[in-house]
This record gives structure tokens, C-alpha cells and sequence, in this order.
């Protein structure tokens, strides 16, 4: 009888359940007070430092205005209809074409209208929806040939870089992206330049993201 008394094994206790449901929250709160402290320190050094407007600048690819067969305006910016009637005036393309979605091309072409450009000058492309659909369907219009045409692209500085990415991927051979607005030149005093690197930042982390998407998606 002692014999098998030794022989036997106690069973181990199972362990509290809420001891697991403890330690679980230990280690998620462990875990997100670690993120948070990575990402405030990475928020500091990019508001704090150059860094930004490095990042910045490697997203902008635009260049003087130079003679085009059209003037291509993308949507998503009014601001842009500004400087593609600027650069019409100027004589830099006797033609335009304004690429979005169904109803704001059309938008963006009595917007042209009213700042005094004809509207026979003007050409719609309402099937682009986001980046990558703009050169496929300006290069389906009629007059277009991705391999002779020039355009002259106006889009936003930091938008540029994607832009032309996507076009040449598309075939385009000869085009200029010229930017709406004024390019990047940061002066003023420290705190200033916090400011716009702090106002910046969501800009050039959304662009730095969809230049990744459209590569692994293979669009650029």
C-alpha cells in the first residue's frame, strides 16, 4: 500500500485564470507603452530635425514649365486649375486636359472656362479615378501616342514623384511635371519650421506609403 502511495504522481495545479488574463494585459501594455515610446521618439526627431524636409524633397521631381503638345491638370487639388492657366497663357501648350473622376472633370473644365480659357481647348477625361488611372486613359485619348506626345504635367510638389512613375510605366516618354504652388523652402525661425514639419508629416507619410502600395501592386 505504501508502495503505490510513492509511486503516484501528484497532479500539478492548474494555473488561475485570472493570472493568465493578468499577465496577458502585461504584456499588451508592455508591449504598446514600448510602441509608443518608439514612435514619440521617432515624431521628435522628424519635427526636431532636417529630416522632414529631406524626405520632402525626395518626393519632389518637378521642373520649369517647358513647351507641351497639352497641359495635363490632375484633379484632387483645385490649385492646380491656377497654375495650368498660368502655364496656357504662357503659351506653353495650345491645348488642355484635365484628368479625374466623372462630374469633377467636368468641374475642373467650367473652372477652366470661367478663368477665360476656351472650352474647345480644353479636353475631358473623366475615367481616372486615382494616380495610376491617369496615364492609362489620357493615353487612350484621341491625338495621344505615349511615345510622340509631350505633355506638360501640373500636379503638387510632393505628389510629383509617383506621378512620374506612373506615367512612365505607362509608356510616356517626353514629359515635364511642373508643380502647383511654390516648391519647399524652409527659413523662419526654429519653432516655425517645427510647425510645418509637424503640418507636413501626415503629406509625406501618406505619399511614402502609396509609393510603396503601387510598387508592390506593380503599377509603378
Amino acid at each position: 500500500m505504501a508502495c503505490t502511495s510513492s509511486t503516484q504522481k501528484e497532479a500539478a495545479p492548474a494555473p488561475s485564470p485570472r493570472r493568465g488574463i493578468g499577465g496577458c494585459i502585461r504584456r499588451v501594455y508592455t508591449r504598446t507603452r514600448a510602441a509608443l515610446a518608439c514612435a514619440a521618439l521617432l515624431l521628435a526627431i522628424l519635427v526636431g530635425t532636417p529630416l522632414t524636409e529631406k524626405l520632402y524633397m525626395r518626393l519632389d521631381v518637378t521642373a520649369p514649365p517647358t513647351h507641351a503638345d497639352y497641359i495635363v491638370c490632375l484633379g484632387g487639388n483645385p490649385a492646380r486649375l491656377l497654375w495650368t492657366v498660368d502655364a496656357y497663357r504662357r503659351g506653353f501648350a495650345p491645348k488642355i486636359i484635365v484628368s479625374s473622376l466623372p462630374g469633377s472633370a467636368h468641374w475642373m473644365r467650367d473652372m477652366l472656362v470661367q478663368c477665360g480659357i476656351p472650352r474647345d481647348r480644353i479636353i475631358v477625361d473623366d475615367e481616372s479615378s486615382v494616380s495610376a488611372d491617369h496615364p492609362v486613359t489620357i493615353a487612350a485619348l484621341a491625338g495621344v501616342d505615349p511615345e510622340r506626345t509631350r505633355l506638360l504635367i501640373v500636379t503638387d510638389h510632393d505628389h510629383s514623384r509617383r506621378v512620374a512613375a506612373c506615367f512612365r510605366k505607362a509608356g510616356f516618354e517626353h514629359f515635364t511635371i511642373t508643380g502647383a504652388g511654390f516648391p519647399l523652402r524652409m527659413s523662419g525661425s526654429f519653432q516655425m519650421r517645427c510647425r510645418w514639419r509637424l503640418m507636413a508629416l501626415p503629406r509625406i507619410a501618406y505619399e511614402y506609403a502609396a509609393l510603396v502600395q503601387y510598387t508592390l501592386q506593380g503599377r509603378i
